[in-house]
């Protein structure tokens, strides 16, 4: 048996796809983020940098401004809050954990679904209409 067809035999094709596509989000999000790592004011590395910042700073109470060749600084401490703690590793991690235990929820939710849809209502209808004869 070819190992593709093994795979869909024990997953399913349809959780392959949603298999395939998380680890190519993963991946493209890696690969992205690590051409944008060198410049800290770009848009898509602010989205991870700026909230961070905004936690950190209430956390221990020290105001960071924002430099665009370091990141966000703190001039009294002298702390940088850079690209390299936007958080991007962690958030794939994350999204592939979350991706690939749903998928598995998901696959049980479906192969109960028509039994929920189906059968519970036509149970139902058959009590009643047994009731009423």
């Amino acid at each position: 048996m070819l190992p593709l067809a093994g795979l869909i035999k024990k997953y399913g094709f349809a959780n392959l796809i949603l298999y395939t596509a998380a680890i190519a989000f993963a991946v493209i999000v890696k690969i992205y983020y690590r051409q944008v790592e060198s410049f800290p004011g770009d848009p898509a590395i602010m989205l991870f940098l700026k909230p961070l910042s905004t936690i950190v700073g209430l956390f221990f109470g020290i105001p960071f401004e924002f430099d665009a060749s370091k990141g966000f600084f703190n001039k009294d401490i002298n702390v940088v809050i850079g690209t390299s703690c936007a958080g991007i590793n962690f958030f794939v991690i994350v999204f592939c954990m979350l991706t690939f235990t749903f998928i598995k929820l998901f696959r049980s939710i479906r192969q109960n679904l028509p039994d929920i849809t189906v059968v519970s209502p036509y149970r139902q209808f058959s009590a009643c209409s047994k009731q009423y004869r």
